[in-house]
């Protein structure tokens, strides 16, 4: 029998033992040499990772490796901050950084992984991709890290952290060099100042007689705006604001989360008829609310010998925009004191960002 008649077990024709090709990048900085991302410090937004390889057996043939290689994420040299990272994507409806947004500026370097789909002879070589998800944890805004991939095949370990090889991902007998930093930027803030709120003038949603009396409910509708751009910035669907309440003489209000009718309040049971009115009916649920808005509702009720003890500040927490970052908002309602008799409808409302 010939030599070249011998056929090559299964299991070592399937089983990579080296990489002959081994890159990472930033996913929006593809081409770049150890290019810089950015990434908001909420522990809830995910940078992107792609890690392109070659793998081969024990005869250099070209083979797959299976999803559950071991592939980390890891310190070039060190972290000082904190960037758990793994395989799981960020959770639906959530977005990566918007690279579009001013402050950083990301200079374009030559190609530098044209031959990872080439082998000696030219021909076409089958590369895998393979994506690791970091998180930004509570890291100070402007640190910036550099990071590295290690694969691990068996008991041998691959790593893009070796300095003193060429930057690519071709690598020197298994010793490669690629990289790519990640910056930590702050939460964004939400607040009328700083041009992150637009609010809605009010909106009557409801007047109708509530035990022989006018009951009334009119909305506000708060909106995100990037306070750098002024582009509308969405609330993400999983915001889960809390029930909290202003009231204040004969009136009271309530919170509406993106999409909901479902009333989060904190109305006071006494005095009984009043509370009645508005929780049973004004303030029982959300009306027209908007999809893409928080509403603020104030319900009222025209018969003024009964007041609440006033309570003038309320807190709605618990929303998130797309990008993983809270919005917390700071409501206080004043009403015009009033006689019986006298009009029960005046009152101010401030709305704002925490």
């Amino acid at each position: 029998m010939s030599e070249h008649s011998v056929s090559k077990p299964a299991d070592e024709r399937n089983t990579a033992v080296t990489l002959s090709y081994l890159l990472v990048e930033a996913e929006h900085f593809q081409g770049q040499q150890n290019a810089t991302a950015r990434l908001y410090a909420n522990g809830t937004q995910k940078s992107t990772a792609l890690i392109t390889l070659v793998a081969r057996n024990a005869f250099n043939e070209v083979v797959t490796l299976p999803p559950n290689t071991s592939i980390e994420i890891i310190p070039y040299g060190s972290f000082v901050g904190l960037w758990p990272s793994d395989g799981t994507p960020p959770a639906a409806g959530f977005l990566p950084f918007d690279e579009s947004l001013p402050g950083l500026i990301h200079e374009p370097v030559s190609t530098v992984h044209e031959a990872a789909t080439k082998d000696e002879e030219g021909g076409d070589v089958l590369s895998q991709t393979f994506r690791r998800y970091i998180r930004n944890v509570n890291n100070p805004a402007f640190l910036t890290e550099k990071f590295a991939v290690q694969v691990t095949l068996g008991t041998t370990v691959f790593r893009t952290n070796h300095l003193d090889v060429e930057y690519g991902g071709n690598g020197e007998n298994g010793r490669f060099n690629s990289s790519f930093q990640l910056r930590s930027v702050e939460p964004t803030r939400y607040t009328l100042g700083m041009g992150g709120l637009h609010i809605s003038d009010s909106t009557e949603v409801y007047s109708q007689s509530v035990d022989g009396y006018t009951a009334k409910v009119l909305n506000y509708k708060v909106a995100l705006r990037h306070p750098a751009t002024g582009r509308a910035v969405a609330f993400h669907a999983s915001s889960n604001i809390t029930a909290d309440s202003s009231h204040n003489g004969n009136k009271a209000t309530a919170f509406g989360a993106p999409g909901s009718a479902v009333s989060k309040k904190n109305i006071p049971a006494t005095p009984s008829r009043l509370a009645s009115a508005l929780n049973n009916h004004a303030l029982s649920t959300i009306m027209s609310p908007s999809a893409d808005r928080i509403t603020v509702a104030v319900g009222m009720w025209s018969r003024v010998s009964e007041r609440f003890a006033t309570r003038q500040t309320s807190y709605c927490r618990g929303a998130v925009d797309v990008y993983g970052n809270p919005v917390n908002l700071r409501v206080e309602l004043i009403s015009t004191p009033v006689d019986e008799g006298r009009d029960p409808w005046k009152y101010s409302i401030s709305i704002d960002g925490e």
